[in-house]
């Protein structure tokens, strides 16, 4: 269902050409590729892509509930910062043609490139460099180069190859980048900023650097561009008129650039959302066992998150306090041929004691190094630290949507390094992406939960069904009798009056009764017509008398036999049986006997104000229904295969009904 509503209404935005990574690309990398033997997800791309600053995934609105829709943003109106003047109208011209040039391009590798090519146009320098301003999820800048050191004939793939990281506020480009000033520096080396490691790796000689801030139009710093060497003219050093240009041109730059990176942090949250969505079909796909979601779960982010455990723990509805089910997954078992299996906890009480924390306070928790976390006390009688290995937690609430209610915590520990593999802290996007997973797992939860309790309330309905039917039914040595004191002696239809519509059954006892229900069928020709076996009519009658309350006033077993009584007299002495088929007559006495069965003794109305339980399974005509659901339970338990095939034919026609 996911991924058919995604299908229709959210569409890729298309990439720049240039460099650019087409829809069907971007699509493979955030779809799950194909699942192990144990449906564990392998992630083609994982949380670290994400390690910058995004908009938060879900968001609370005015009454604290969490949503994933946001209000609109709004639209800053600043004027345009106006470029430094130039001074000649060919330089105008021909900067306009440079800034026509990079306007359309949205991919930045592709415009930092063609940033590089028209610099190298105006100033003609012999080597360039190109740092972006980045914030990692922490909201702590840094410099990453797109261009760096590269020469005129460099094309974007070779350009783009040396990636390196500067520290803010470090070198020559951290100075502009901090300050937003310009540098025209004549002789690096007598620069105490200039750093000539690069030359001695190299064994290139740095002479002369340009440095230029590139600012939005908000005026902060996006960039840092840097030329060295000048090639021509004024002995190797640039000159205020290349600061001119260079400003002029960078002015322009700022604005495209910071127009590329928002198309680029929005590819990024499409793709971020995709994978919500991939993870969430995961949950979606299995609602029927409890065991299998919670390892779908577990598998699902450990795989994404990169974490060295997960633990799931359900809250147990008594007892808010405590968990019914703790589910542990270690990311070792996600390779591992042996299925996860459900833990108690005895590994470390740490956990528990952090789920308990989150359950009570309802808000998710980070903590960046368990050690220095101050909530509870980790140590032994000697002083020792007993957390083990356990050094970063990330920690969130599972509720069950619209009641705003824990109904378990998702835990993780150690949030470990792809590259370096050490351990690290989890970090702001984390914590977002895990909170917004955490409601489609409350979904999926929930649904699970309802489904285990609507089998095991379906298992007890068949449960209590057989043995009311048994109740119900019947027993063995009533049926015997009845059938051996019919087979003595049956009273006529004349003896008994039955024909008579001034019939009174007061003298009559219950035996009595019974057998002057089974004279009718013998004298109606329904035992005969339909070849039904006497011991199976006897059983039927007893069945039908049994489920009479005999203390209900009226609507008791002597009514049901008076009601039945009036529709033989009609029959015979009416002789309204000539004008009906046997099986319309075989329909008309089950009816009698059984228009009442079960009743309360009270009507509909008193049903409905006492909020009776039937009120709940019928909407209308309460007891009427009730009685015909009786009325096909006996038929359905206590008739032989031939009555029971009279009466589904009964049933399709909807006779009776």
């Amino acid at each position: 269902m996911v991924n058919a509503w995604f299908a229709e209404r959210v569409h890729t935005i298309p990439t720049a050409k240039e460099g650019g990574k087409d829809d069907t690309e971007i699509t493979q990398q955030t779809s799950l590729s194909e699942n192990t033997s144990q449906g564990t997800p392998v992630r083609k791309i994982s949380a670290s892509e994400f390690d910058r600053p995004l908009r938060p995934i879900v968001v609370k609105d005015s009454v604290g509930t969490l949503t994933f829709l946001s209000d609109s943003e709004k639209k800053e109106q600043m004027p345009l910062q106006p470029p430094s003047v130039i001074s000649t109208g060919d330089q105008c011209s021909r900067l306009l043609e440079l800034v026509k040039d990079i306007s359309s391009h949205l991919d930045v590798t592709a415009l930092c490139h063609k940033i590089f090519l028209h610099i190298h146009e105006l100033i003609e320098a012999d080597r360039y460099s190109l740092f972006l301003v980045c914030e990692d999820s922490s909201n702590e800048k840094f410099l990453v180069s797109r261009l760096f050191d590269v020469t005129e004939g460099t094309t974007p793939e070779q350009a783009s190859n040396n990636c390196i990281r500067l520290e803010w506020s470090k070198g020559i480009v951290g100075y502009v980048a901090e300050f937003g000033q310009p540098l025209n520096i004549k002789d690096a080396y007598k620069d105490s900023r200039f750093n000539a490691e690069v030359d001695q790796i190299t064994g290139y000689k740095t002479q002369s650097i340009l440095c230029m801030p590139i600012k939005n139009h908000r005026e902060e710093v996006v960039g840092v561009a840097q030329a060295i060497n000048k090639k021509s003219g004024s002995n190797g050093t640039f000159t205020e008129q290349d600061e001119k240009d260079f400003s002029a041109y960078l002015a322009f730059c700022g604005i495209v650039l910071h127009n590329a990176q928002l198309y680029e942090t929005s590819l990024l949250e499409n793709k971020r959302n995709q994978v919500l969505l991939d993870l969430a079909s995961l949950i979606f796909e299995e609602q029927q066992s409890l065991e299998v979601i919670l390892k779908k779960i577990a598998a699902t982010i450990l795989s994404f998150m990169q974490a060295q455990r997960c633990t799931i723990f359900i809250v147990d509805e008594d007892c808010p306090d405590t968990f019914s089910r703790v589910f542990h997954m270690e990311s070792e078992e996600l390779n591992s041929s042996a299925d996860a299996v459900k833990r108690k906890y005895d590994v470390s009480k740490i956990n528990y004691m952090y789920a308990q924390y989150v359950t009570r306070t309802m808000e998710p928790l980070n903590i960046l190094d368990i050690c220095k976390d101050k909530r509870f006390s980790w140590t032994n009688g000697n002083g020792e630290n007993t957390l083990m290995d356990t050094k970063s937690l990330l920690c969130t609430p599972i509720k069950n949507g619209k009641k705003n209610k824990v109904i378990g915590v998702c835990q993780l520990i150690n949030k470990v390094d792809e590259n370096s593999g050490k351990i690290k802290s989890f970090n702001t996007n984390d914590e977002q992406f895990l909170e917004a997973f955490a409601i489609f797992c409350g979904l999926g939860i929930q649904n699970t939960q309802m489904y285990e309790v609507v089998e095991r309330a379906m298992a007890k309905q068949m449960v209590t069904l057989e043995i009311l039917s048994y109740h119900a039914s019947a027993a063995e040595e009533e049926t015997m009798e009845l059938q051996v004191t019919a087979g003595a002696v049956v009273p006529s239809a004349q003896s008994l009056r039955l024909t008579d519509f001034y019939f009174s059954d007061f003298e009559l006892s219950d035996m009595e009764t019974t057998l002057a229900t089974s004279r009718m069928f013998t004298d109606l020709n329904l035992v005969q017509t339909f070849q039904m076996k006497y011991e199976t009519l006897c059983r039927w009658i007893l069945s039908v008398k049994k489920n009479y309350r005999k203390h209900v006033a009226y609507h008791n077993w002597r009514h049901a036999f008076n009601t039945a009584q009036c529709m033989f007299a009609s029959l015979k002495t009416g002789k309204i049986q000539h004008k009906l088929t046997d099986l319309e007559t075989l329909a008309l006495m089950i009816a009698t006997l059984s228009h009442d069965l079960d009743h309360r003794g009270v009507n509909n109305s008193f049903i409905q104000r006492s909020e009776h339980p039937l009120a709940q399974l019928y909407c209308h005509s309460i007891m009427e229904n009730h009685h015909f659901d009786q009325c096909l339970m006996i038929l359905n338990s206590q008739v032989s295969a031939v009555l029971f095939s009279i009466w589904n034919i009964l049933y399709k026609q909807t006779i009776l009904y």
